[in-house]
């Protein structure tokens, strides 16, 4: 009798997961069609980005401005059409190389973080940017 009972639980929750669940190829169309990507002024320090962000290939703009980040999140450098970038007002010590390497990056705002170390190879990719606000010391 608890066999059967079982079975007829497990029935209900399948028919519930695909009454309510969205279509899932719907959702990923949606997620690549995502252009602006943004987690201003949250306390993101202890978060472990999950590495499905790379797959959102549409995203060209991101702000992660005010959110208490040491290190600018590794998904980001993934991302091919970034063409701004947000970071002002982190606790950025140091720039990654990696943001040398974003080629369709046009505007980067870095203002308010902390920075002592810069990549070599910096200076150039300052002045191929359209728009870059310069470092500054933090309030």
């Amino acid at each position: 009798a608890s066999n059967v009972q079982a079975r007829k639980k497990a029935t209900k929750i399948k028919q519930a997961l695909e009454s309510d669940s969205p279509d899932l190829e719907e959702l990923n169309n949606k997620l690549k069609r995502l252009n602006i990507l943004e987690f201003v002024g949250q306390p993101l320090s202890d978060v472990k980005f999950p590495d499905e962000l790379n797959l959102l290939t549409g995203v060209n703009y991101i702000d992660i401005s005010c959110s208490d980040l040491k290190e600018v999140p590794n998904f980001i450098f993934m991302l091919d059409n970034i063409s701004i970038l947000n970071l002002r007002n982190n606790k950025f010590e140091k720039l990654p190389e990696d943001l040398c390497n974003m080629k369709n990056l046009n505007r980067v705002d870095i203002l308010l973080n902390p920075i002592k170390e810069v990549p070599v190879n910096m200076s150039k990719f300052i002045h191929d940017l359209p728009y870059m606000a310069k470092w500054a010391p933090s309030c």
